[in-house]
């Protein structure tokens, strides 16, 4: 008798749950999509996570197959189709790139600024790329590097204060054999990295791209907030900037890439002072200077 009145509970529990999701579809009929809906981001995200992840080891191939699998489920997903762009450009599947960083621009409509930096700065890696490969075949190439240096142009306007931007632009017209240009910007570039709040910043960048690996969300949910924050800087920690600065190979290649146009235009002593401060944090750098001579 006992387990009747138990099964007989059940059963009008789950009449009076049935009995409930049906009103609350009368009154609301979106409420069940909206469920689902939020049930498929989840999913799409849980992908994204963990294609992130891929992202990080280097794993371009393993990264793009779960950035893919992640816009099955959510087909307007704007991170995904971003950072698939970034893995098929690594792979030297440029055609596909270019329509994920299409799918990009489409979502990024009245989003903020930083939304179309990482846009530009993606287009600008994608032509350079380009024009890489279309160099290596004998193939024209100037015209991928003038669209990424365009690219570059407009993210730097959008974010002045990163360093490794100036880089990236002053490589290029390098390459283009725009050399005061780039000499101009490869030495914009390096006064941002001298300044001690970028090396703060690069300091406490170098904690957060590890606790996103491992998943550590308080980590993760702390720095971003200070992101958005006017940083106190004095709060972090002086070690780690040492390290940082001692080691920042995109200074030092800064350094070196000046020294060659410096000398390439005829001031021999310019170049061999940055070739001194190249060598000094990259020692490396040393058996490419070694070649030159």
């Amino acid at each position: 008798m006992k387990e009747d009145r138990v099964i007989s509970a059940i059963i009008i529990g789950l009449y009076i749950i049935l009995a409930l999701f049906a009103v609350a579809s009368t009154f609301n009929p979106g409420w069940l999509q909206k469920i689902s809906e939020l049930g498929k981001n989840t999913e799409a995200l849980t992908f994204i996570d963990n294609a992130n992840r891929e992202m990080y080891s280097g794993n371009w191939k393993g990264a793009a197959m779960q950035y893919q699998q992640a816009l099955v489920i959510d087909v307007d997903n704007r991170e995904a189709y971003g950072n698939l762009g970034i893995a098929l450009t690594r792979l030297g599947q440029f055609s596909k790139a270019k329509q994920c960083f299409e799918n990009v621009k489409r979502l990024n409509q009245g989003l903020d600024s930083m939304a179309h930096f990482n846009y530009f700065e993606s287009i600008g890696n994608l032509e350079k790329s380009i024009g890489d490969y279309n160099l290596r075949q004998n193939k024209e190439y100037h015209k991928n590097y003038r669209k990424a240096l365009s690219a570059y142009k407009k993210a730097i306007v959008l974010m002045p204060h990163e360093p490794i931007l100036y880089y990236k632009y002053a490589y290029l017209l390098m390459k283009e054999q725009n050399d005061s240009l780039a000499i101009k910007y490869f030495n914009e570039g390096i006064s941002i990295n001298l300044n001690k709040d970028t090396y703060y910043y690069s300091a406490l960048l170098t904690e957060y791209l590890p606790a996103i690996v491992s998943g550590d969300t308080e980590i993760i949910e702390n720095i971003e907030q200070l992101y958005q924050e006017r940083i106190a800087w004095e709060r972090f920690d002086t070690e780690s900037l040492k390290t940082f600065q001692k080691a920042d190979i995109r200074l030092g290649n800064a350094y070196f890439n000046l020294g060659v146009l410096y000398k390439r235009n005829g001031l021999k002593q310019l170049a061999a002072k940055h070739f001194e401060y190249a060598v000094k944090i990259n020692p490396q750098l040393s058996n490419n200077i070694n070649r030159m001579k």
